[in-house]
């Protein structure tokens, strides 16, 4: 998450948003050469602790800080969608995604919540599910819109996580009203939040809450929604003190699922703890957002496109079979560490084209070959240039 400040380090007159942690590595000694460190987490064993990762792991010219990506073998990361605001994309999340799949590591991901420009109101705030006849409601739009975006970008790389974060944090570059004592404003800055929610609950990603004591208060006055989980932070305070964290109820008085702590030296290093009972789980081989798409011209359907999401590096394999004979026209695959992306243009495997008529496309992944993960198997009909399919032969 953002930091509200960081003493020894001055702030250089980039482009856009706050500044995140500069780093976020594993390890207790920094190995810059090896571009990470060799350790996992300063915990025991028993403990499961991890990162959370985003824009100041890409490269310089990405507008990152290049800083190392964790240990392989760390416990667990949290990867931030957003870049310092919302409605935009952390640089090298492809990349990141990438690392996720690569090193099989338990995830979450996080987006930022911002509070929105004129423009930003007047464009979402009334093509939401929301009335946009009132403030509040043009705001639970904005909110749902912001949701929106993270989720699309989620379809974008492929993963989907089986927790979502809505960071929620003062702002210098696109600052929060002062909710703090000022019932009116704190209730238009949670509609925001609500708006946020309401998306997540209808994509069912489930949501929580991070934030700080000072940004909590200062954006929300406090408020109160105990069925959504927490996570804190305790900013330079150690791990032991974010383990403590966990005991305690988090600020919106929801159970805190995760606690963050930070060091400033040898260089700033985000770490996070999962508290008992929340440990995150290593993911599911799945297909995420699996979807068929087709292209097709006057003279009916040219191509159907199948695009998923493994949730980790493995093979994948295309076939196509006549769904009326169930005989194979094509196979293709290969293997890949990025959202999988599997096209038929209508031939056989010899080039020619195939008839009109109805045709099974089966995506299937794992980790061996042949594949044995899971599988997608929608029908793709080729039709006739007149748009009418072609009935099986009896």
């Amino acid at each position: 998450m953002i930091r509200i400040s960081h003493p020894t380090r001055t702030e250089p007159p980039m482009r856009r948003r706050v500044r995140r942690p500069l780093a976020v590595l594993v390890g207790a000694a920094l190995t810059t050469a090896a571009g990470v460190l060799p350790t996992a987490s300063p915990a025991s064993a028993a403990t499961q602790v991890g990162n959370d990762i985003s824009w100041p792991q890409c490269r310089v010219d990405q507008g990152g800080y290049g800083n190392p990506m964790p240990a392989a073998n760390t416990g667990f990361v949290v990867l931030g969608l957003t870049n310092g605001l919302a409605f935009t994309r952390n640089p090298c999340l492809t990349e990141q995604a990438h690392w996720v799949r690569d090193n099989y590591r338990p995830f979450h991901a996080y987006t930022f919540a911002t509070y929105p420009t004129r423009a930003q109101i007047t464009r979402y705030g009334t093509s939401g599910p929301f009335a946009s006849t009132t403030h509040t409601g043009k705001l639970r739009n904005v909110g749902y819109a912001q949701a929106a975006y993270a989720v699309n970008t989620l379809k974008g790389i492929g993963l989907l996580p089986p927790r979502i974060w809505i960071d929620v944090e003062k702002r210098a570059a696109q600052p929060w009203p002062v909710g703090q004592g000022n019932p009116t404003i704190a209730t238009y800055n949670r509609a925001l939040l609500e708006g946020m929610l309401a998306a997540f609950a209808k994509t069912k990603i489930p949501a929580g809450f991070y934030s700080n004591a000072d940004g909590w208060t200062v954006i929300t006055d406090n408020w109160q929604r105990p069925g959504v989980p927490f996570w804190g932070t305790v900013g330079t305070r150690g791990q032991a003190a974010a383990e403590q964290g966990c005991g305690k109820p988090g600020l919106n008085g929801g159970a805190t699922h995760l606690m963050q702590w930070w060091v400033n030296q040898p260089q700033p290093v985000d770490w996070d703890v999962a508290c008992a009972g929340h440990a995150l789980a290593a993911p599911k081989v799945t297909l995420s957002w699996p979807a068929l798409s087709q292209t097709r011209s006057r003279y009916g359907s040219t191509s159907a496109v199948i695009s998923a999401g493994p949730s980790r590096r493995q093979t994948w394999q295309l076939t196509v079979t006549d769904a009326c004979t169930g005989r194979r026209v094509t196979q293709v695959g290969g293997v890949t560490a990025d959202k999988i992306v599997a096209t038929w243009r209508g031939r056989r495997a010899d080039g020619t084209r195939v008839p009109p008529g109805s045709y099974r496309l089966t995506l299937r992944t794992g980790t061996r070959t042949p594949p044995d993960g899971p599988v997608y198997a929608p029908l793709h009909q080729i039709l006739t240039s007149s748009g009418k399919a072609v009935a099986c032969r009896r």
